[in-house]
C-alpha cells in the first residue's frame, strides 16, 4: 500500500503480524496479556483450596528432569515446525489458506485455554452464546434475518455440506411419510412425486388432520427403517418409489460423492449438471435435467450450486437457479432444497452491492444467496481463521431439522445446537476466531470487504504481469474472485506436453521443496469445460491427445502480495521467476530434440 493511501487502507495493516513480522510487539503484548489473565483467573477461582504443586515439588530431581524434557521436546517441535511452509509469505500463493488475521488468532487461543466443549451449554457456558454470536454474523452477511436463521460451526466444509445433506433427505423422509398416512386414512391422495414435493404446508395439515405427531410417520421413515423396508411400504402405499436424486455441477467439490455414498442416495444418483461457455452451471441443462426428474418421477433431494469452486475460484449463476427453482415451484409445486456451496467464497458476500469493485453479475449472484435453503462457508478460507473451522447456515431455523438422539449424561438446553449437529463434542475455537475477527474487521465491505477486494486486485495484477512476461501463457477468464489457473502451450501443441510443463513448473515452485515462490495445481477434465476452453481459448486449443488439461493454481489470499513498502514487487518477481524456468525448459527440450 502507497503511504498516501486511504487511512481506512493502512488500518488493514493492523489486522496482520505482517510478512516480517512487523507487528511482533502487539502480538507479543497481546499474548502476554491473554497468558496472564488466564493465569490470574485460575488464581481466582477458589483461592481457599490451597496449592496442589508446592515449592518443594518443584525442586525436586523427578520433577526437574520432566521439566527439562518438555523444555527440550518444545525446542524440538519449534525447529521442526521452522521447516513448515510458510503460509504467512506473499510468495505462498498455493492453496486456500494464508495469513492468519490477528484477532482470528488471538480470539481462537483465549478459546483453546478455556477449552470449552460446545455440545452443551453445560461443558461451554460462555462458547455457545460466542457460536451463536458469530452464527448471526454470518448469517447477516450471506443476507439472512439471523432472527429467524440459525447455523452452527462444524470443523470444515465436508461436514457442513453433510449437514445439508442429512437435512433435505430428512424433509424428504417426513414429507413421503404424511403422505403415506395420510393415503392409509384416505386423507391425501396423490402420486409418489407429489408426496416427494409435498411441501410444509400440506404436510403441516396432514399431522393436524391425522391427530398425531411426526412418531406417528415411523412405518414410513426412510431414517428409521432400512432402506429397503422403507421403500417397499412407500411403494405399497403410494403404488411407486424412485430413488431420490442430488442435482449438482459438474465443478462440483469431492464431498459430494462422499455423501452420495455414505448417506445411502447411492453414487448413482448423484446427477451431473453440464457447464456452459462460463465454466459454471448451465441453467439449460439444469432445466432439462429438473424435467427429466419430473418425467421419470425422481424425486429431487437437493440442487447444489457453487459460490468459489475450489479448482479456480468459478461462480455459479446463483441468481439465475434460484430464478428456475422458484419458478417450477409455481408452475408445478416441486419444492426442491437449494444449498449453496461457498465453502471457499462464502466471504465475498461481504463486498455485495460494491458497485464499481465486482460486476454486476456477480453482486447479483451474492445477493442471491439468501435466498437458499442452507449454506456452507468456511471461515479457515477467506475468514483468515486458523484450522479447523467451517460454518453451516440455515435460512430458516424451523427447517432445520434432522432425526436426534437424548443423551443421558448430557443436559441439553433449548438454546443447544448439538441437538441438530452430526458432531456431538465442537470446539469453541474456530466459533471465537470468527466472533472476535467479526467484532472487530467486521464482516461488511470497510472490513472484509476491503481485504478481498485487495486479493481481487493483486489477481488482475498478476496476470497482467504474466501475459506481458510470457509468451504462450494461457489464462482463462473466470469469476472476479482471488484463484488464477494458467498453463504455458503453443499453438497445435498436444496436452501431454502442455502438461507435462505444467507439471516442471509446479516441481520449481513446489511446497515440498524451498523455493521463491510456492504454488499449487489442479487438473480439469477437458470434456466437462469443452465450452468453457473454447470461449476462452478460440485462437489456441491444445491437440487433444488426453481428457486432462494440467493448470497451475494460485490463490492470491495474502494481503500484501501487491503492498508497496517491500523491496520487491511480488507479481513482477513470480513472474520473472516462471520466464526463468520456462528459458530453461525450452532450452532442454532444444537439446532433447
Amino acid at each position: 500500500m502507497p503511504k498516501s493511501c486511504d487511512p481506512d487502507e493502512i488500518a488493514l495493516k493492523s489486522f496482520f503480524l505482517g510478512p516480517q513480522a512487523e507487528n511482533a510487539e502487539l502480538v507479543r503484548h497481546s499474548f502476554q496479556r491473554i497468558i496472564d489473565r488466564w493465569i490470574v483467573w485460575r488464581q481466582s477461582r477458589f483461592p481457599d483450596d490451597g496449592r496442589a504443586i508446592s515449592a518443594y515439588d518443584k525442586m525436586t530431581p523427578e520433577f526437574q528432569s520432566d521439566i527439562r524434557r518438555i523444555d527440550a521436546m518444545v525446542e524440538h517441535l519449534l525447529q521442526r515446525f521452522e521447516s513448515e511452509v510458510p503460509k504467512f509469505s506473499p510468495r505462498y500463493i498455493g492453496h486456500m489458506f494464508s495469513e492468519i488475521s490477528l484477532p482470528a488468532l488471538f480470539g481462537h487461543c483465549i478459546s483453546l485455554l478455556h477449552n470449552p466443549n460446545n455440545v452443551s451449554a453445560e461443558a461451554s457456558r460462555v462458547g455457545v452464546q460466542i457460536e451463536q454470536e458469530a452464527i448471526n454474523e454470518l448469517l447477516t452477511m450471506c443476507g439472512f434475518d439471523h432472527r429467524t436463521g440459525t447455523g452452527h460451526f462444524t470443523s470444515g466444509g465436508t461436514i457442513a455440506n453433510f449437514e445439508a445433506a442429512i437435512r433435505a433427505k430428512w424433509r424428504l423422509s417426513l414429507w413421503l411419510s404424511a403422505a403415506c398416512a395420510g393415503k392409509l386414512h384416505k386423507l391425501w391422495d396423490g402420486s409418489f412425486f407429489d408426496a416427494a414435493n409435498l411441501g410444509w404446508q400440506r404436510y403441516n395439515e396432514l399431522i393436524r388432520q391425522l391427530k398425531g405427531s411426526e412418531e406417528t410417520l415411523a412405518d414410513f421413515a426412510i431414517y428409521d427403517r432400512s432402506a429397503r423396508s422403507a421403500s417397499r411400504r412407500i411403494e405399497a402405499t403410494l403404488g411407486s418409489y424412485y430413488d431420490p436424486v442430488i442435482l449438482v455441477p459438474a465443478h462440483r467439490h469431492y464431498s459430494w460423492e462422499k455423501i452420495s455414498v455414505l448417506l445411502g442416495y447411492g453414487r448413482e444418483n448423484l446427477l451431473t449438471i453440464e457447464l456452459d461457455q462460463h465454466g459454471t452451471a448451465s441453467i439449460r441443462d439444469l432445466e432439462q435435467k429438473i424435467a427429466w426428474c419430473r418425467q421419470n418421477q425422481r424425486p429431487i433431494a437437493m440442487i447444489i450450486s457453487v459460490l468459489g469452486t475450489t479448482e479456480m475460484g468459478l461462480v455459479d449463476p446463483i441468481h439465475k437457479i434460484h430464478d428456475l427453482i422458484h419458478r417450477y415451484n409455481r408452475s408445478s409445486g416441486i419444492n426442491t432444497w437449494h444449498h449453496v456451496d461457498a465453502a471457499f467464497g462464502g466471504f465475498f458476500c461481504s463486498l455485495k452491492d460494491s458497485h464499481g469493485l465486482i460486476d454486476e453479475q456477480f453482486n447479483r449472484d451474492l445477493n442471491s444467496v439468501r435466498f437458499a435453503d442452507s449454506v456452507t462457508i468456511d471461515p479457515h478460507k477467506l475468514g483468515y481463521v486458523p484450522y479447523a473451522c467451517g460454518a453451516f447456515l440455515i435460512r430458516d431455523q424451523r427447517f432445520n431439522r434432522i432425526p436426534t438422539q437424548e443423551s443421558p449424561y448430557i443436559d441439553f438446553q433449548k438454546s443447544d445446537t448439538s441437538h441438530f449437529t452430526i458432531e456431538g463434542s465442537r470446539s469453541a475455537a474456530g466459533a471465537t476466531a470468527t466472533w472476535l475477527t467479526a467484532k472487530t474487521i467486521g464482516f461488511n465491505r470497510d472490513g472484509y470487504g476491503r481485504i478481498l477486494n485487495r486479493t481481487i486486485e493483486a489477481t488482475r495484477v498478476l496476470r497482467r504481469a504474466l501475459q506481458e512476461t510470457i509468451q504462450d501463457v494461457h489464462i482463462p477468464t473466470a469469476a472476479d474472485t482471488n484463484i488464477l489457473c494458467f498453463c504455458v502451450g503453443r499453438s497445435g501443441e498436444s496436452i501431454t506436453a502442455v502438461n507435462a510443463r505444467t507439471q516442471k513448473i509446479f516441481e520449481h515452485f513446489s511446497p515440498y521443496k524451498e523455493s521463491d515462490f510456492f504454488v499449487s495445481k489442479t487438473e480439469i477434465d477437458i470434456n466437462c469445460y469443452h465450452e468453457f476452453l473454447k470461449a476462452n481459448f478460440p485462437d489456441w486449443y491444445p491437440d487433444k491427445d488426453s481428457s486432462r488439461l494440467m493448470l497451475i493454481r494460485v490463490c492470491l489470499m495474502n494481503p500484501f502480495f501487491t503492498s508497496a513498502e517491500p523491496n520487491v514487487s511480488y507479481p513482477e518477481a513470480f513472474a520473472k521467476s516462471l520466464a526463468n524456468i520456462l528459458k530453461h525448459y525450452n532450452a532442454s527440450e532444444k537439446i532433447c530434440v
